[in-house]
């Protein structure tokens, strides 16, 4: 181990978040995921000045003689474990909500106990993701100041995202693609409506939508039931043999 730094020093401690859930699902997978995990800390902050105190498991824990070397190793790291390849089976855990109480926005809790959930998400959502996780680490390093609350998307500043900066910027994309404008909640309509479409069992359409019943999904969402019914005659109509019209 190479001699510590002396003097004023500054400390940077990292670890795997639920890294005992992760083990659970990735079982064997698990230690070559650490043992990515490690390299590419060890090589980023250790090019940017860092010295190793102490590795156990997942959780480092490094020391640097100047403030701005620990910041820089830590976008580096962050910007290298981004731009990894990771095993896939991605979720996004729904556990909070965001809501303007006494003039500023603020953490509440979610209205039900359904509302709490953990959803699987398609390659095409994690590969948005992690471009997403790239733009926003050169944002953190060509802001002046960063407000970190651990939020994914904020602004440029790192403050969460105004419910209607949101709505004003989705107008602005449907505007500039030719379609017509809808609100934005619409589009958690239209997902829900696709899946159905695709044949996704309406129960799990309700589990991804945080319906507190199952006849809220299936009053909601009548529109798409005859296409379902003609789809489900169809598919019994090849069972039995018949021709396909």
């Amino acid at each position: 181990m190479a001699p510590l730094p002396g003097g004023t020093v500054t400390f940077l401690f990292t670890d795997i978040e639920g890294s005992t859930r992760l083990l659970q699902e990735l079982g064997d997978a698990y230690e070559g995921v650490v043992r990515d995990h490690r390299r590419l800390l060890r090589e980023n902050l250790g090019d940017k000045g860092g010295t190793e105190v102490d590795t156990q498991g997942d959780a480092f824990f490094y020391s640097f003689t100047r403030a701005r070397d620990a910041v820089a190793g830590a976008v580096a790291a962050q910007r290298a474990l981004a731009e990894h390849t990771w095993p896939e089976n991605a979720e996004v855990r729904v556990r909070m909500g965001l809501q303007r109480v006494d003039g500023k926005l603020q953490r509440v809790d979610l209205k039900t106990d359904r509302s709490r959930r953990t959803i699987p998400l398609p390659a095409v959502c994690v590969k948005a993701l992690k471009e997403h996780r790239k733009r926003q680490l050169e944002e953190r390093l060509a802001a002046k100041s960063w407000d970190e609350r651990d939020f994914v998307f904020t602004t440029k500043r790192g403050t969460p995202l105004d419910q209607s900066n949101v709505t004003g910027y989705f107008t602005r994309l449907q505007e500039k693609a030719g379609v017509e404008c809808h609100r934005l909640y619409d589009a958690r309509h239209t997902a829900a409506s696709m899946l159905l479409m695709q044949g996704v069992a309406p129960r799990i359409v309700m589990e991804i939508l945080g319906h507190s019943s199952y006849n809220l999904t299936m009053n909601t969402y009548t529109h798409v039931m005859p296409s379902l019914m003609h789809d489900a005659m169809e598919a019994m109509n090849r069972q039995l043999g018949g021709e396909v019209g």
